[in-house]
């Protein structure tokens, strides 16, 4: 081999090396592209994430008339309960503590407010949110009705 043949060899390499080299170039940015618009188009898991536990809560509904919560009504008798469940909710209060607590608020006597729908209204959902059992919620309907028992 001579040197003329050696440099057509030489280039022709060359001449290779740079095709591949741009050829190589091309796919990186390709793949590139293509694994920025992937991540682009998906969406966040922590939107995701936060839009679930949104769902997820439950929102104590409102009574639909006003209730009267002035001392030694049943209104006020129904938000002490309310109050206190939040705190065994919220492990503030003991389970003794709050069966102690319970049942000296369920002891109190009240006056019956003008409202009676509403009162009772307020008992009702006590007693679906798990507050009442089925026999304190008997009794004080029976003494907002007060009707003997």
């Amino acid at each position: 081999m001579d040197k003329l043949d050696l440099d057509a060899r030489l280039a022709t390499l060359e001449r290779r090396v740079a095709t591949l080299s741009v050829l190589c170039a091309f796919l990186v940015t390709g793949a590139a592209a293509v694994l920025f618009f992937a991540l682009v188009a998906r969406p966040t898991p922590r939107i995701e994430a936060q839009t679930m536990a949104v769902e997820s809560v439950k929102m104590p509904t409102p009574p639909s008339i006003a209730i009267d919560f002035t001392e030694g009504t049943a209104g006020h008798l129904a938000h002490e309960l309310d109050e206190l469940a939040g705190l065994k909710r919220e492990d503030l209060v003991t389970d003794t503590e709050y069966k102690g607590k319970k049942a000296q608020i369920l002891a109190k006597s009240f006056v019956r407010s003008t409202n009676l729908r509403a009162e009772l209204e307020r008992l009702g959902q006590l007693h679906q949110d798990g507050v009442l059992s089925g026999d304190e919620y008997s009794a004080l309907k029976a003494k907002v009705l007060d009707i003997g028992k």
